[in-house]
Parts: C-alpha cells; sequence; structure tokens
C-alpha cells in the first residue's frame, strides 16, 4: 500500500485529517420527514468515524427553509436553526475526525410529491413539472447556502461541501448544474439579459466561496 493514503492532511483552514481516507456522501433516507437527526444517523456516521475515516460527510443536507429543495424522503436537513440540535449530536459524533456536511439543493429533481409544492430550477422544465427560478429566488438561495454553512459550524462541523461545486458533471442532478446545462437553462427570450447573466454568474462557485468567506473566514 502506498503509505501516503495514511498519512495526515492538513487544510489551508489548519484544520487536519489523520488521514486520506474519506467518507463520500451517501444517501441513506434515515432522517425524519423534516429532516431532523435520527439515531439511526448518528449512529451510521458514529461508526464510519470509528472505522478509521480521516474525513466523514453526511449525506445531502437540504438548505432551503421551506423544504422547497429537498431531493429525497428522509434527507438530512441544515435548512432550519431547529435543526441544530440534531445536527450537533452528528458533529460530536465526529469529534475523532474531519467533519463535514454536503450542503444541497436539488432543483428540478425536488420530487413534488416530498416537497409538496412546485419544484424550481434554472428554466421551466415540462419533463419534471417545475418553474423557472426569478433573480429574486436566486440571489436567495445564495443566501440559503451560506445560512446553512454557518449553522453547520455552530453545530461544529469543521468544513461544507456545496453539492452544486461537487457534482458538477452528476447528470443535471442538482441546482447548479442544472444552470450550467444547455438543454436545461432555456431561458424565456422575454426575461431580460441581466437575469440570464445573474443566473450564469452565481454559479461560478468564486461566487458562493467569497460571500461564504465573508461570514465564515477560511
Amino acid at each position: 500500500m502506498n503509505h501516503k493514503i495514511t498519512t495526515p492532511l492538513t487544510f489551508k483552514s489548519g484544520h487536519q485529517s489523520k488521514n486520506r481516507f474519506a467518507l463520500a456522501p451517501l444517501t441513506n433516507h434515515q432522517c425524519e420527514d423534516d429532516g431532523t437527526v435520527t439515531d439511526a444517523e448518528v449512529i451510521f456516521l458514529q461508526m464510519r468515524a470509528e472505522g478509521g475515516f480521516g474525513l466523514v460527510m453526511t449525506c445531502a443536507a437540504q438548505i432551503e427553509p421551506s423544504g422547497r429543495g429537498q431531493g429525497f424522503p428522509g434527507q438530512l436537513g441544515v435548512h432550519r436553526d431547529e435543526m441544530l440540535p440534531g445536527m450537533t449530536r452528528i458533529a460530536e459524533a465526529l469529534k475523532n475526525t474531519f467533519s463535514v456536511v454536503q450542503i444541497h439543493h436539488a432543483g428540478i429533481r425536488s420530487p413534488k410529491e416530498v416537497i409538496g409544492q412546485q419544484p424550481v430550477g434554472p428554466s421551466d422544465h415540462e419533463e419534471t413539472g417545475s418553474r423557472a427560478m426569478t433573480l429574486d429566488e436566486v440571489k436567495q438561495v445564495i443566501q440559503d447556502y451560506i445560512a446553512a454553512a454557518l449553522r453547520s459550524e455552530k453545530a461544529g462541523f469543521e468544513g461544507v461541501s456545496p453539492a452544486f461545486i461537487k457534482y458538477l458533471s452528476a447528470w443535471d442532478r442538482f441546482v447548479k448544474d442544472q444552470h450550467l446545462t444547455a438543454r436545461l437553462k432555456q431561458y424565456d427570450d422575454t426575461k431580460t439579459l441581466t437575469l440570464s447573466i445573474h443566473h450564469s454568474r452565481w454559479l461560478d462557485h468564486t461566487v458562493w466561496i467569497s460571500s461564504a468567506r465573508s461570514e465564515l473566514g477560511d
């Protein structure tokens, strides 16, 4: 075995992972319908940390307060302050590893039967029944991601992984990918050019990261 994989990894922030083994986010449907953490979710992640992973990442955690960005039943939530006690339980269970929350908005892939409302995305989409986001909604999603990152930090996690960055080429799966995909980004010609430019601009990861760093630091 290449021994480098067992050596520590230090991040720019100064945080350190004890080795190079990382648990990727897994869709496990183990939380309550509203995103509240369950014992099963805590135990699942704790066992992975105790198994020796240097970095343990949660499943994708929804970030929109209304629940409109939820991607699947039983999804973890970091979208409201009421989620903090449960998230804190997970962070405490992962204290011996580098703990990360994957923050996530499913966009047009939010199942209508799960969220109880019309999904939203970069444009109207007949197949999923979703509608185009307004400029104000695009701006609000940026703030929702930042708020979710702040909650994660408050709960005791050491990092966040925005799903719209992580899954940049993952089958148009999440909201940022959808805005970058030509076949989904069919802007209505009656909308202003400003809206189209803003849709594209905020999806540059530097926009989100610079905004988050202004709140969180490095």
